[in-house]
């Protein structure tokens, strides 16, 4: 009995739960929480600040993207209007709907230049108000030439909806990021053509005619300028894009 009992004592030896954890378990065990919480904090930093960063850049240029789709297929649920009302024919009305793309492709050239050297915020915020000007001068409008005018103002207005966009988005989101940013910034400005029919068509009948929507569409535009201006950040204060996704908790 004394040697099975000795035999046992040396197969399971008492175990004090005193007796000190080895260096490198205390250690990796003391450091683990802090590391959890750094990342944790890190990204719940990250999401706050991209939800800065749509609400600040990507919504402002979103809603302009938006207002370029609508003034550029606009025409169409008004023409009946503007044939009874100002005697235009089918020449003058596919003219007021060119003129529109020959003012938007011209300036194009003069638009990547100025976003490389101004910025999006400047460069978009005064286009907008062209913009402005033309659809409220196509509202007051009497004649043709003045609805040729007005619809070229809106044309320049508008074109660097689309990349003026791209630019901010490429500025401010990081690198990862641009892509899908990018597709939802077309995805949703394109919603503009899409509204020029039956919700245009509402807004038509609430107005009182075309007049009334392009005097609202001018307003829209002028409080979609000013919100650049007030809510978009300079372009100096946009931070090195990054290729490293932010760490997941």
């Amino acid at each position: 009995m004394s040697a099975r009992r000795q035999l046992g004592a040396a197969a399971s030896p008492k175990i004090s739960i005193t007796e000190p954890i080895p260096e490198p378990l205390a250690t990796a065990s003391t450091c683990s929480v802090p590391a959890s919480l750094s990342i944790l904090q890190q990204s719940g930093g990250t999401r706050r600040q991209n939800w800065r960063l749509i609400l600040r850049v990507f919504l402002p240029f979103t809603a302009a993207f938006f207002l370029s789709y609508l003034f550029r297929t606009i025409n169409a649920l008004i023409s009946s209007e503007l044939t009874s009302e100002l005697a235009l024919d089918a020449a003058d009305l596919g003219f007021l709907t060119s003129v529109y793309f020959l003012t938007f492709a011209a300036l194009q050239l003069p638009v990547g230049i100025w976003l490389d050297r101004y910025g999006p915020r400047r460069v978009q915020g005064a286009l907008l108000l062209f913009a402005a000007a033309g659809a409220m001068l196509f509202s007051l409008s009497k004649g043709f030439a003045a609805l040729v005018l007005g619809r070229a103002l809106i044309g320049l207005g508008v074109a660097a909806a689309f990349t003026g966009g791209l630019k901010a988005i490429v500025l401010w989101f990081p690198k990862y990021r641009v892509t899908v940013m990018n597709g939802w910034m077309v995805m949703l400005g394109a919603l503009g053509a899409l509204s020029a029919t039956s919700p245009a068509e509402l807004l038509l009948d609430w107005s009182g005619g075309w007049r009334g929507l392009f005097a609202i569409l001018a307003a829209a535009t002028v409080a979609s300028a000013l919100t650049i201006w007030v809510v978009v950040p300079e372009a100096t204060s946009a931070k090195p894009s990054s290729d490293q996704r932010p760490p997941s908790a």
